[in-house]
């Protein structure tokens, strides 16, 4: 069993966002073509039960069911023993899936993603395990890798702008998004809901960021400058 966190549709501020990222540029990886001990993923998804959605997590191909309302996560295995101890205790139904529903989740190869499938990784640190970051970001197309030990994103889904998603995936993560994802100027019509809202917000802070950094660097370049120029003086007299 793992304990982990949901999104619950509730994003961070902006100004309480970390910058570790706001540099992160795509890396261009062909993940077919990677020998697949290069590198591990964690996915989290939802999948079509019996009438039921319910949310999934692949770690690196073995999969947990997150039981509702608890925050945690058990294997197969773990969730058979969880329901066999309700069961000896003399509980008539146990929360969430039945075995039978259990089993068909694991069972059926269309129930468990395949991990990243577009060719790009964006290379970051989330400060928290991969099964956490993975289950914050369920519903979006992206996947969690460690890639040659290095953590970071990867898209699971393909189209023909992904930007939004990946945005909305650091956000979500408390990251203020990189740079290279946030103009999203394109995204005319898109419905400003509260949680559209604060996305396009953390991307102005993704911009602040970057030009405070650039205002910094200009200034300390600045001063250097005259000091070299101070000392070839100095040293021409």
């Amino acid at each position: 069993m793992q304990t982990i966190e949901t999104f619950t549709g509730t994003l961070i501020k902006a100004e309480d966002l970390s910058p570790a990222n706001v540099s992160v540029t795509p890396q261009h990886v062909s993940w077919t073509d990677r020998d697949v001990d290069d590198y591990t993923w964690t996915e989290g998804y939802r999948a079509e039960l019996a009438d039921t959605t319910v949310q999934m997590l692949a770690v690196d191909g073995a999969a947990y069911y997150i039981l509702p309302g608890t925050g945690y996560a058990y294997e197969r295995d773990e969730y058979d023993e969880y329901v066999e101890h309700l069961d000896s205790e003399g509980d008539e139904t146990a929360p969430g899936l039945s075995e039978d529903q259990w089993r068909e989740a694991f069972d059926s190869e269309s129930n468990v993603p395949d991990g990243p499938t577009i060719s790009y990784f964006y290379p970051a640190h989330f400060g928290m395990s991969a099964v956490n970051a993975a289950a914050l970001i369920a519903d979006l197309p992206l996947t969690v890798v460690n890639l040659d030990g290095t953590e970071g994103l990867a898209l699971s889904g393909g189209g023909q702008d992904m930007s939004w998603f990946i945005v909305e995936a650091f956000v979500r993560l408390g990251q203020v998004p990189p740079a290279h994802f946030a103009d999203l100027s394109h995204e005319a019509g898109r419905k400003m809901t509260e949680r559209n809202i604060a996305i396009v917000h953390a991307c102005l802070r993704s911009f602040e960021v970057q030009r405070d950094r650039a205002e910094w660097n200009r200034g300390l370049l600045a001063e250097r400058l005259d000091s070299w120029i101070a000392d070839s003086n100095a040293r021409t007299v």
